[in-house]
């Protein structure tokens, strides 16, 4: 729904979820005088507080609703680069829902990406076959480039510390470079600036996706 009424109503409807069913955000409504019912949407808005990851972290033991469905819960971690390791839950239903958005976006930048042209180096499959990627010695990672070519993907997902590492490999002529079916790679996990994304764009001739902070809220 798009008209104001509508919006309100399943802003508030959350509101009454959050309250009855999250003690992180049961303490800040309280904390803020809110009455869900009564006070007019503006109001509420502006007496809400922004959360932020610190909060998050702090009060992990009460920031998680109420699993209400038992069922069974997954977690991954932020990589700590802010200086703070954060842990996101999720649950199965939550993963696989989310998982489909994120192929759909995928998809709405190369149509024909798939699973079985994508490789994500930070899947343990794909540790299997290459080994532990992030040894940043120079014969490694040119064997590991060679053994992530070989899997002839169109899309890669990795750190941007690894890439930059292959691109400069690439520049100096220790990897004989041939693009081959890759047309896209995806950071992850690292923040990239403008300069080493240029740079990778053109060392490996491919379109780049930048997915840092989001891996872990997918």
């Amino acid at each position: 729904c798009m008209n104001l009424n509508c919006v309100e109503a399943k802003f508030r409807k959350l509101l009454h979820y959050l309250y009855d069913s999250n003690a992180y955000y049961r303490d800040v409504i309280e904390a803020a005088y809110i009455n869900i019912d009564t006070d007019d949407i503006e109001t509420i808005y502006k007496r809400l507080p922004y959360t932020s990851k610190i909060d998050i972290i702090s009060n992990a033991s009460n920031y998680l609703s109420n699993n209400s469905n038992a069922e069974k819960v997954m977690m991954t971690i932020t990589s700590g680069s802010s200086g703070n390791v954060m842990k996101c839950y999720k649950t199965t239903s939550e993963a696989a829902k989310m998982g489909l958005i994120t192929w759909r976006q995928r998809r709405k930048i190369d149509p024909q990406v798939t699973p079985d042209n994508y490789v994500n180096l930070f899947s343990d499959e794909v540790e299997d076959q290459i080994g532990h990627f992030y040894n940043t010695d120079p014969d490694v990672l040119i064997s590991n480039y060679y053994s992530i070519k070989s899997l002839n993907s169109r899309w890669i997902s990795g750190p941007i510390s690894i890439i930059e590492k292959f691109a400069y490999l690439i520049k100096e002529g220790r990897i004989n470079y041939s693009k081959g079916n890759l047309q896209y790679i995806e950071f992850m996990g690292e923040y990239i600036d403008r300069e080493a994304r240029k740079f990778i764009e053109k060392t490996f001739d491919v379109i780049t996706v930048n997915h840092y902070g989001s891996q872990e809220t997918w």
